[in-house]
């Protein structure tokens, strides 16, 4: 685990081989695909990505995090659980935002950021192609307050972009510089 300033205040965990306890069954599985590089070979790889930005009287909070695994196929494939009702009350997360409640799982209207968060970390990789293989994000966290699609569109792509690229292995440097100075 790596906990990272990414500047004014924002606080990000980034997990990589391991996953927190805010794994969960779907209701609802969202499948994006897209070409991808073959990647036959790699082995599974797990990721989380946890965020909170404060913004003046209010934040911005998440965690999604998954497994990739390669495959020899010629697409990259995301798989997003998504769930209809908070989940179960999660206690750990290391970037708390305050006075809220934070809650295991992706919600449906949440989860809608999914195929626009392959878009944008295929257009951050300046052409370079995500790596063949599916993703399954099957852990995330949510904030009674705090959570939007836009916040979980940077997160899945800055997920994706971890897991899915071909630029191994990932430096301190280089994580910081997949956060966005603001998340529109």
């Amino acid at each position: 685990m790596r906990r990272l300033s990414v500047g004014l205040l924002r606080q990000a965990v980034i997990w990589q081989g391991a996953l927190p306890d805010a794994r969960y069954a779907p209701e609802e599985v969202v499948t994006t695909t897209v070409p991808g590089l073959a990647s036959a070979g790699r082995s599974p790889a797990s990721a989380a990505v946890e965020l909170y930005v404060p913004a003046g009287g209010r934040f911005h909070y998440g965690l999604v995090g998954g497994t990739f695994t390669g495959e020899p196929s010629s697409q990259f494939r995301l798989d997003t659980y998504l769930a209809s009702d908070p989940g179960r009350p999660f206690a750990s997360g290391i970037c708390r935002p305050p006075l809220t409640d934070l809650h295991v799982g992706l919600l449906h209207e949440d989860g809608e950021a999914a195929e626009p968060a392959v878009r944008l970390a295929m257009a951050q990789m300046d052409g370079r192609p995500l790596a063949a293989g599916r993703l399954v994000v099957d852990c995330a966290v949510h904030s009674d307050i705090g959570s939007s699609r836009t916040l979980y569109k940077h997160l899945i792509a800055i997920l994706i972009r971890i897991l899915a690229t071909l630029d191994e292995p990932v430096s301190d440097e280089q994580l910081m510089g997949l956060f966005p100075a603001t998340y529109e």
